[in-house]
């Protein structure tokens, strides 16, 4: 499996397609990023050429180069954005959704179909309700164990908890979700200890 998101060269990806044909990546703009970010059908982010105001030499000029990522311990690629100063941090499979899938049913979640949560090309993903998502990891063995009746996609760790509550205080409950690909639900849980709370 290649790994695409370590590609941070600028040319494109050029690859032959199932039925033989030449095809080049495809690039769009991140939604609430016009003109400051485009995803690729690859997953790979990109930042364009622009001027920015700079506090001391009046305006800064970004050169475009292809975003550096990081893979968490659950294998998922993050990516951080800066739009006039403020950060967000964003899952890569999510903002291939966003730009690429049409989701007229306005699902919440993205499935890898291949259940490689790295390979974020958009033929991989496809947007599904929280139970269509855990119900293609068990049936494809992806599930290593059951807590409370629900996959443990995330096989969180003690530290993992420890960090969800102390992110708690200072951020969204939707990017800490994003951040460790769980349910509200989920997070609620941690943050109210009525689950982990021998921690």
């Amino acid at each position: 499996m290649i790994e695409h998101w370590k590609n941070l060269d600028l040319a494109d990806i050029v690859y032959t397609n199932e039925f033989g044909m030449k095809c080049t990546e495809i690039w769009k703009d991140i939604p609430g990023y016009d003109g400051f970010y485009q995803i690729s059908d690859f997953g790979r982010v990109k930042s364009l050429y622009r001027k920015v105001p700079h506090p001391t030499i009046g305006s800064q000029t970004i050169r475009e180069k292809i975003k550096a990522p990081t893979k968490n311990v659950k294998g998922y690629i993050k990516i951080a954005l800066c739009k006039e100063g403020k950060y967000g941090y964003f899952s890569s499979h999510r903002l291939v959704g966003l730009a690429f899938i049409p989701n007229p049913n306005n699902l919440p979640w993205i499935n890898h179909k291949n259940l490689i949560t790295f390979d974020n090309r958009v033929q991989n993903l496809e947007w599904c309700t929280e139970s269509e998502n855990t119900k293609h990891a068990w049936d494809n063995g992806a599930c290593s164990r059951k807590i409370e009746g629900k996959c443990n996609f995330t096989k969180l760790k003690k530290e993992d908890v420890l960090k969800i509550r102390e992110l708690a205080k200072t951020q969204s409950r939707k990017s800490i979700r994003e951040m460790y690909n769980m349910s509200e639900t989920g997070i609620e849980q941690i943050i109210n200890r009525k689950t982990w709370k021998h921690i």
